[in-house]
């Protein structure tokens, strides 16, 4: 049984007592209000009915007296003395205390929450001078009245973000992880009281049916986002249940406003659709528009697992910033960051979320902030100087800056690390750039390692660890202890030593037989990579034969007819499933008009479905220059370039199709484009995979 200090003191009273006692007695025996009592008895009832049998008798006149079985008085009396009352920090105290304002739209008074916090009035003045600037930065003001008490006050919004917020920092990732994976209720499981109050205002049942419905959406539906994000999803849907239920209503915005804030991607809000009606109906809530692009907004702004799946082109206006971003950051450190791709695709992959959080000003939280400036402070300096300098109208955040000095930092230590004979699995949360930033810190602290592979939180319990010496986690795995490696981000000396004592116990001391069974498994290993690389290569082969050129073109005028026409060729040459699904991909990818590339007449536009059966880069030079009703381009394009791929690309293909991406931005391969012959134009992109500089590096490093 999991209680309260005060919730102790009045299961006591009762205990001791054989005869019935009054709200009166013991309110003021335990020094709260009647009210007071009146809501712990309440909590109490329900944990003494289930977990001992017991029922609290009220009789009218006399007052309340636990009645029940004397052997299940007897164990409740045990139980009670055998528990000790938590303490509770400042800290604490001040996580009570906002979880407390954020929970009710009504004024309270200052003696309230001292009762509540077991404290008294001056403190709770003194927390709430603290607090002011925390809440400042929700969004949220605190105002007192006199005679009427205080109030928090802000928009729905804001407290929603607030909630989510408080609850990450109470319970954290593992904190979270261990509720979602035991079976227990709340009430049976060790808590301290801030945790027990943060499960009271948002109840253990909405975060595990939030979890639920999503971990049922198909891999297909929900993308792959980094565990941080993916568990502050499920706080998001369940913080919106309990307080749509609750009757707190999200502000409604203006259709003008909403089609400004947040241009309809329609994958997205399938997702959103799918987990807010999954969790809403469940408790019979009804939904409506604004609960839907609230989730919206957290996927657009969440970060991917993983690198692999991330198509450059999706993004392509971005691409310049971050290319500009490493040059300078290369420049002011000394270093040559322009070949490394892992760096690239790693920070489109993170800023372009980031990016959509900054400029819809949604909270970002940096755990590792401290130990970051701690380690990085030359580079946090740097890439902070350039974040005003490239960025000027943007306020970047340091927990924002810290992020990207992981990313910057794992490309410094992968040009000092040396290969040596370990193999490192690694399972990391925090996203991409903290996974490669612990992959390069292995490799620098213990450069035995010779190979190290950042795999998915979600795939870990069911891949084969043969082949592997050591599986390394920063967040607990539901595997045995001691068949992993716990572990900070950032890699401290305690995490090497401990990297370095399981080593020597599971490798130098293993049996002959052992060392045989991992001898074979890293054989089959690296002769599964062998084949992956070949397989890859000539995926990427097959790419490169198919790049067509269509010359006079004449598509006419309608921007829908054109489209029509480009997915009809493309289907013609096999590459197309489904004529009018692949056009509608087509026509929702392109509501923008597609991107006139700079210095040129291209016009680049690219989807990516399901009714697509392989990818398939074209390129359509035009009769005469494409002219429409309205001028949608500063000069009338005279090539269009068409990239096609599947939802579910190959890694080769993905591969190649980023490079064809990136290359897009280059006036020599532009012109090349326009006036080129397919075959001088194929021979160019099989001259930038067979050539190292042209980073497509992974396929040439797995076949090495």
């Amino acid at each position: 049984m999991n209680l309260t200090t005060r919730q102790r003191k009045i299961l006591q009273i009762l205990v001791d007592e054989q005869r019935e006692v009054t709200l009166a007695h013991i309110a003021d025996a335990v020094q709260v209000s009647i009210k007071t009592v009146h809501r712990e008895l309440v909590h109490l009832a329900r944990s003494l009915e289930r977990d001992y049998g017991l029922m609290l008798n009220a009789r009218p006149g006399l007052g309340l007296k636990l009645i029940g079985d004397t052997e299940k008085l007897a164990r409740c009396r045990e139980d009670l003395h055998a528990t000790v009352p938590s303490d509770t920090s400042p800290e604490e105290r001040q996580r009570m205390l906002c979880f407390l304002l954020l929970e009710t739209d009504e004024a309270m008074k200052l003696s309230a929450l001292a009762e509540e916090l077991y404290s008294s009035v001056p403190v709770v003045r003194h927390d709430l001078d603290v607090l002011q600037s925390w809440f400042a930065l929700q969004g949220l003001q605190l105002t007192l009245r006199k005679g009427m008490g205080l109030k928090l006050e802000g928009s729905e919004t804001q407290k929603r973000e607030a909630l989510v917020l408080l609850l990450w920092e109470q319970f954290g990732e593992g904190g979270l992880l261990s509720l979602l994976r035991s079976e227990a209720a709340a009430s049976s499981l060790c808590m301290e009281e801030a945790e027990l109050l943060a499960l009271r205002i948002v109840p253990l049942q909405y975060i595990r049916y939030a979890e639920h419905i999503l971990a049922g959406l198909s891999r297909d539906l929900l993308p792959d986002l980094a565990p941080q994000d993916y568990l502050q999803l499920v706080l998001v849907l369940a913080v919106a249940s309990v307080r749509k239920r609750s009757g707190f209503s999200l502000p409604q915005a203006s259709q003008a406003a909403s089609d400004q804030n947040l241009a309809v991607d329609p994958e997205v809000r399938r997702i959103a659709l799918a987990a807010v009606s999954g969790v809403f109906s469940h408790y019979s809530i009804p939904v409506d528009p604004e609960e839907i692009r609230m989730v919206e907004r957290f996927l657009r702004g969440a970060r991917p697992e993983r690198l692999g799946k991330e198509l450059l082109a999706d993004n392509l206006q971005v691409l310049p910033e971050i290319n500009l971003l490493i040059q300078k950051c290369g420049e002011r450190l000394g270093q040559n960051f322009n070949a490394d791709r892992v760096l690239r695709d790693g920070l489109m992959a993170h800023w372009v979320p980031a990016l959509y959080r900054l400029q819809h000003k949604l909270p970002i939280k940096n755990p590792l902030l401290g130990r970051i400036r701690q380690e990085y402070g030359e580079l946090f300096a740097v890439l902070q100087d350039l974040l005003k300098e490239l960025f000027p109208t943007l306020s970047v955040p340091d927990d924002e800056v810290g992020y990207l000095v992981l990313h910057f930092g794992s490309a410094l230590s992968r040009m000092e690390r040396e290969r040596r004979r370990y193999r490192a699995l690694v399972v990391c949360s925090a996203g991409i750039g903290s996974a490669n930033m612990l992959a390069s810190r292995l490799r620098e602290k213990i450069p035995e390692i010779e190979l190290v592979a950042n795999v998915s939180w979600f795939d870990i319990q069911t891949m084969p660890l043969e082949g592997w010496d050591i599986l390394i986690s920063t967040i607990p795995l539901p595997l045995p202890q001691d068949r992993y490696v716990l572990v900070e981000p950032l890699l401290s000396d305690e995490g090497v030593q401990k990297i370095r004592s399981f080593l020597n116990a599971n490798l130098m001391n293993r049996s002959p037989e052992r060392q045989q069974d991992t001898q074979t498994g890293a054989a089959a290993l690296s002769l599964d990579v062998s084949r992956t690389a070949l397989s890859l290569r000539n995926t990427i082969q097959d790419l490169i034969e198919h790049i067509s050129v269509f010359s006079s073109c004449n598509y006419g005028s309608d921007w829908e007819n054109i489209l029509k026409n480009l997915i009809d060729i493309a289907a013609r040459k096999g590459f197309v499933s489904d004529s009018d699904a692949a056009f509608e991909v087509l026509l929702r990818r392109s509501s923008d008009h597609g991107i006139l590339l700079p210095s040129s007449r291209c016009l680049f536009l690219h989807a990516r479905g399901s009714a697509i059966i392989a990818p398939f880069f074209s390129v359509h030079r035009l009769a005469e220059p494409l002219l429409t009703e309205l001028a949608l381009w500063p000069v009338a394009p005279q090539t269009i370039l068409l990239m096609l791929a599947p939802q579910n690309v190959k890694e080769g293909d993905l591969s190649l199709l980023n490079e064809i991406s990136v290359s897009l931005l280059d006036p020599d391969v532009l012109a090349r484009l326009e006036s080129g012959s397919e075959q001088e134009i194929r021979n160019y992109y099989q001259e930038l995979l067979n050539t190292d500089q042209g980073g497509i590096h992974h396929v040439r490093n797995h076949a090495d």
